[in-house]
């Protein structure tokens, strides 16, 4: 027994120091915006106003396991166990990391537009490089989704992080250049794509095929490379925000930066007093994009006592990050409020008991 009694905690340190090659998507922290938050050079015109609710922003723990944390994770249903394939793909688990870090960069930047735009501050947008952040399927899909069929030809040259610097030797240094020289094309035409990988300096060059867009008298209206480009617009502000994520990666606070923004450069509380979390990405439109890991990020704000939980609607119903997985891990007491775009999100808050936004006259 004595012996027993020895081995046992041996054992446990032996497992926790041995690494499996998978990673977990496993809820991490629902943490206040507000806390966050100061600016660089306020005008004197516009006053900062304290609400007494938060709006809270999700992240999701991407942790290496070890072979404990891998038994253990295979029978908690708020983990989500991923090898490195289905992790990173092809791609470095570091070279990954860069790139989610260079993505809530952007996110901030967006967010401070866009909440900046609302409140009818002067902010402009800057085009900015072509970015592939997904590649898209023969059916529209992305790549990364269940209903993908088959992955465009773009699929085999780009990946993740690549620059487009050329499209048949035409030089698009920004997406403003990309449609006039895709315009050229049909669907199923080949284009040549000059290109960069996410952490390789020297430029490559592949031809395939394009794919379609959408129908038009029964036929695709315009050809596609086939990707989803990342939102690489620069923003002219007439202040800077600053939002200290740490080291938090990936695009999917945005929504909760435009809020906390707005919220903290307008009269009343959007909360009202409620705590109120918050996920999904914000484009320069306004509209809201689907995140990874919603079912995890549930489970995060289950234990906080946010009033609600505000999510994307393009998350659609199914799936392991569908709205209908969402709700049913957040149980009876906490709500799930899918909404596609900035007025639907500020509706939202002003229908739970939320100050109703006033627009702001131009300055």
């Amino acid at each position: 027994m004595a012996l027993i009694g020895v081995l046992i905690p041996v054992a446990a340190l032996v497992t926790n120091g041995i690494r499996v090659d998978h990673w977990a998507f496993a809820p991490g922290a629902a943490s206040p915006v507000g806390t966050r938050l100061s600016f660089d050079d306020l005008p004197t015109a516009i006053v900062e106003d304290d609400s007494p609710g938060q709006f809270l922003f999700v992240t999701v723990s991407g942790a290496h396991l070890n072979v404990l944390q891998y038994g253990l994770g295979r029978g908690d249903d708020d983990v989500r166990i991923l090898s490195r394939e289905q992790r990173f793909g092809k791609a470095d688990p570091s070279q990954e990391r860069q790139i989610d870090l260079q993505m809530m960069r952007d996110a901030k930047e967006v967010a401070e537009y866009v909440a900046y735009q609302r409140l009818g501050l002067d902010a402009k947008l800057k085009a900015g490089a072509i970015v592939v952040e997904q590649v898209l399927c023969l059916n529209g899909q992305t790549s990364n989704s269940k209903d993908c069929d088959q992955k465009a030809p773009a699929g085999e040259f780009l990946k993740r992080g690549a620059t487009i610097t050329a499209i048949d030797g035409t030089p698009t240094p920004t997406v403003d250049e990309l449609a006039p020289v895709m315009a050229k094309h049909q669907p199923g035409d080949n284009v040549t794509v000059t290109y960069r990988t996410a952490h390789g300096e020297d430029e490559k060059t592949a031809t395939f095929a394009t794919i379609g867009s959408g129908e038009q008298n029964g036929k695709p209206s315009r050809a596609l490379i086939g990707f989803v480009a990342h939102d690489t617009y620069s923003v002219e502000l007439p202040f800077r925000a600053n939002i200290d994520t740490d080291a938090i990666g990936g695009p999917s606070a945005g929504l909760a930066f435009t809020l906390t923004l707005i919220d903290r450069l307008s009269p009343g509380a959007l909360t009202g007093d409620q705590r109120v979390a918050v996920t999904g990405t914000i484009e320069t439109d306004g509209s809201v994009g689907a995140i990874g890991g919603l079912r995890q990020k549930v489970a995060a704000v289950r234990r906080t006592g946010a009033a609600f939980f505000i999510v994307p609607k393009a998350q659609g119903e199914d799936g392991v990050d569908g709205l209908a997985e969402a709700r049913k891990a957040a149980g009876p007491n906490l709500e799930i409020v899918p909404v596609a775009n900035l007025d639907e999100a500020l509706k939202a808050l002003a229908d739970r008991g939320g100050t109703p936004l006033s627009p702001r006259t131009k300055q």
